[in-house]
């Protein structure tokens, strides 16, 4: 993720891109995905995969029915890392673990009825971030079960860009 974000900043001037405008967005896993590039970003790891000199920067995430914490997860247990101990990785890899007040904000939209992640997942990176003092909003819906970008994603999607863009 942190590789692609340097790229399109390195690329920026060829591929016609506002680099203040940088939303990242991801369902599912890739919600995943962009909630650890919120509270993470680089890490303590080296740069890898090359762009080492260009930014990471990017205005803030839209999460859409993302795990944040893996080990709370009845399927968690099927992502093992190739060596180590799985539950200090799966650990490592999970958003909710990595929140700080001054991450990008965050966009979380989250279903009760979600079957794959449960709702309990999203609530407990809520309270996380509240706790935090992080900014973030929550969009909570009863019987959307696990959401995909649909248009009411789309809407609350488009609002949280314009609200983020107007800082």
């Amino acid at each position: 993720m942190q590789c692609a974000i340097r790229y399109v900043h390195a690329n920026a001037k060829e591929l016609g891109v506002d680099t203040d405008r940088i939303f990242l967005i991801g369902q599912s896993a890739g919600g995943h995905m962009v909630s650890l590039a919120a509270t993470l970003g680089d890490g303590p790891w080296p740069r890898t995969g090359g762009w080492d000199e260009a930014s990471n920067d990017f205005r803030a995430v839209i999460s859409v029915a993302a795990n944040y914490e893996l080990n709370t997860l009845s399927w968690g247990n099927i992502w093992t890392p190739t060596k180590g101990d799985p539950i200090a990785a799966r650990k490592l890899a999970s958003p909710v673990n990595h929140v700080k007040k001054d991450m990008q904000p965050l966009l979380i939209l989250h279903s009760d009825n979600d079957r794959s992640v449960p709702i309990d997942n999203a609530l407990l990176m809520v309270k996380t971030l509240e706790k935090a003092g992080a900014k973030h909003i929550f969009h909570r819906y009863p019987d959307a079960g696990h959401m995909g970008i649909t248009p009411e994603v789309i809407k609350r999607s488009r609002e949280f860009i314009a609200a983020q863009s107007k800082k």
